[in-house]
């Protein structure tokens, strides 16, 4: 795609839930889990049948910040927004945290943390949109690769 919003190509957001990458803490990748790819691949559909906004879903926020969590300790606006989007993406993580002191503030965001949890998620999106449109550019010339005819390079006598 080529100066082209990805929500203006319905082919874009067809391939968006299952070849776009999960964005990860760097060298992290190993925390994805089978069962939260899967989980990732149904909020991509959900979210690519009826918003083509350019922001990742919370299950992607918050697998971002899972793995981020991993490698260092989140400061305290990174670890709010964690909470939010884990709950919102994860229904039975809303459920395990509501016992928490913390869990009556698990709803909203000030907006500072707003801001941060905006600009993640645009992140996050962006980086997923540039990887899936390198792919879909490499398979795009191998197929012409592929079409064009083979040159008889033997010498001929």
């Amino acid at each position: 795609m080529t100066n082209k919003k990805a929500e203006d190509d319905p082919i874009w957001w067809a391939m968006y839930p299952l070849f776009a990458p999960i964005i990860t803490w760097p060298d992290q990748e190993g925390q994805v889990t089978d069962q939260l790819k899967f989980r990732v691949q149904l909020a991509r559909f959900m979210k690519a049948a009826s918003d083509h906004s350019e922001r990742a879903t919370d299950a992607e926020v918050a697998l971002y910040l899972m793995t981020a969590s991993a490698v260092m300790p989140l400061d305290n606006e990174a670890a709010k927004v964690y909470r939010y989007v884990a709950a919102k993406a994860f229904p039975e993580i809303k459920e395990a945290l509501s016992g928490l002191p913390e869990s009556k503030e698990i709803d909203k965001l000030t907006p500072s943390e707003q801001r941060y949890y905006d600009d993640l998620a645009k992140w996050i999106f962006k980086n997923q949109k540039e990887e899936l449109d390198r792919r879909l550019r490499l398979s795009k010339t191998s197929e012409e690769d592929a079409e064009e005819p083979q040159q008889d390079n033997r010498m001929k006598s």
